[in-house]
């Protein structure tokens, strides 16, 4: 018998972790046919040719645009560095953010030219020391060097915003980015800005509507 364990909060679709005989499996019913055939393709490219770190795809739904994974139990990413930030653990901040940037790092790799642009730490889950992925609809051509500065401008914007624990782990991992992927630190700076502008003004948008 399958029954409804928990509906997971989503802005564009119904997500639920369903309980089928004490094995669990979360059901994602798309509102869009374009984002579900996109997120489709992308999980059976993935089990066939990618590898990536991500829910497996169970089963799919063509007529009621229904996709079904595996379910990965463990903590978000932000639930993660909600809870670092309140013990005060700056150093497995800085490592849980490089050890994300590292997964994405596979992602453009594995797929050259592409982002996934819902980048929310919420997508991603740690289960025994490995992340991931699990959200990947929005997926498009875009610049890998400007979404990973996006990640940290997201991350800068989650309650408590701009904290001075937020802005110590910030300027470790700005480090290792402007080593890694080459940013001088004015275009670090002049990507964070940008994006940052554009968290801020979505959320205006939000609070108008």
């Amino acid at each position: 018998m399958i029954m409804i364990k928990k509906k997971i909060t989503s802005k564009r679709n119904e997500v639920i972790l369903l309980n089928s005989n004490g094995k669990l499996s979360i059901k994602k019913a798309h509102s869009s046919i374009f984002a579900y055939e996109k997120e489709k393709k992308f999980y059976q490219s993935n089990e066939l040719i990618f590898h990536l770190k991500c829910a497996k795809l169970i089963e799919f739904d063509d007529k009621n645009l229904t996709l079904w994974f595996e379910y990965i139990s463990g903590p978000t990413l932000l639930e993660l560095v909600e809870e670092y930030e309140r013990q005060d653990f700056c150093n497995e901040s800085i490592e849980i953010l490089l050890q994300l940037i590292h997964w994405l790092e596979d992602f453009y790799r594995t797929l050259p030219g592409k982002v996934i642009f819902d980048i929310h730490l919420k997508n991603f889950i740690l289960n025994n020391d490995v992340i991931y992925g699990v959200d990947f609809e929005l997926i498009k051509d875009g610049d890998k060097r400007a979404e990973i500065v996006k990640l940290i401008a997201m991350y800068l914007s989650y309650d408590p915003i701009n904290s001075d624990f937020k802005l110590k782990v910030v300027k470790k991992v700005q480090k290792y980015l402007c080593e890694n992927y080459k940013y001088t630190a004015e275009e670090f700076e002049n990507f964070l800005k940008k994006e940052v502008e554009i968290i801020k003004l979505r959320r205006r948008n939000k609070v108008l509507k």
